[in-house]
């Protein structure tokens, strides 16, 4: 808070004795100024750690005990009390088409797929609701992308009619508030194909005795064109996430076979500059005793 000038009464006190009598006069002084000092807030920001999990929803209300899906978890009630409720909940979809049979509450959202999967894993209670749900697992996964292989290139390459759009991936973040999400940086090139020029069309006049002319055509750019774009991991295809993860695992080890190629050469270099001291150290010890024999040779009596 900035400092501001604010007035203040000040209290002047004047006591008078008059004989055994005393008066006290008091008298209010508001002419005088204060300053606030500036308040300086200590906030400590907490920071979280990459690739921790959420923490665990028991779909459970917190005074009855009771258990529902629409129950949200801690993180996210405080989530929405800090934007007042005026954003969607994660984990519902507002845009599902009403159905009577599956859903009998109206317009309100419905839970999404991870939403309801978490839900009845909480309220299993025998072997066989373990097992279905193993089975739902096992039909959800997409085994076709799982076992589909890269193209011979190694680039995904589409062509069209009219160009040929060449894709690859760059970078990797993940997002949203506890990393299980990702986006990847998608470099695309898109490279026109020369076709044949459509003849342009004429255009005759309403008056008589006039030439027929040809409208103009917008300038096209016939050139390749590179644009770069954050896109979500849905988005792309599974052989080319896994080829990103390839080729960051093998940059990686190159980094490290050079880091270790650097510090084996640094402990040779020391290690052959330490036996080179040592063996000066040997030499200098050698002629020092050479000139102590020969200084003792030179002063004995003959």
């Amino acid at each position: 808070m900035a400092a501001a000038a604010v007035t203040t009464a000040t209290a002047v006190t004047k006591s008078t004795t008059a004989g055994d009598t005393k008066t006290t006069v008091t008298k209010t002084v508001t002419s005088n100024k204060v300053y606030l000092g500036k308040i300086t807030k200590v906030t400590k920001k907490v920071k979280k750690n990459k690739g921790t999990l959420p923490p665990f929803c028991r779909f459970q209300t917190f005074v009855s005990k009771q258990r529902s899906i629409m129950v949200l978890p801690q993180h996210e009630l405080r989530k929405m009390a800090r934007r007042g409720s005026l954003r969607e909940a994660t984990g519902f979809s507002y845009t599902a088409k009403v159905n009577p049979q599956s859903w009998p509450y109206g317009v309100s959202p419905r839970p999404c797929f991870k939403t309801a999967w978490r839900y009845r894993n909480q309220m299993l209670t025998t072997i066989h609701q373990v097992a279905l749900q193993l089975r739902v697992l096992w039909a959800s996964l997409r085994w076709d992308d799982l076992q589909a292989k890269s193209p011979p290139g190694g680039t995904n390459t589409m062509t069209t009619e009219s160009d040929v759009q060449t894709t690859e991936l760059l970078k990797r973040k993940d997002i949203g508030p506890f990393g299980l999400r990702s986006e990847y940086l998608v470099r695309r090139i898109t490279v026109p194909i020369d076709l044949p020029s459509k003849p342009r069309e004429k255009v005759t006049p309403q008056r008589t005795g006039l030439r027929e002319r040809r409208r103009p055509e917008s300038p096209q750019h016939k050139g390749p064109s590179v644009t770069e774009v954050w896109v979500p991991e849905e988005d792309l295809e599974l052989w080319e996430i896994r080829q990103f993860g390839e080729k960051i695992e093998k940059q990686q080890l190159a980094v490290r076979e050079k880091l270790a190629q650097v510090h084996a050469q640094q402990s040779a270099d020391k290690i052959r500059a330490q036996m080179e001291q040592q063996l000066k150290q040997q030499r200098l010890a050698m002629q020092q005793k050479r000139l102590q024999d020969g200084g003792a040779v030179g002063t004995t009596p003959k």
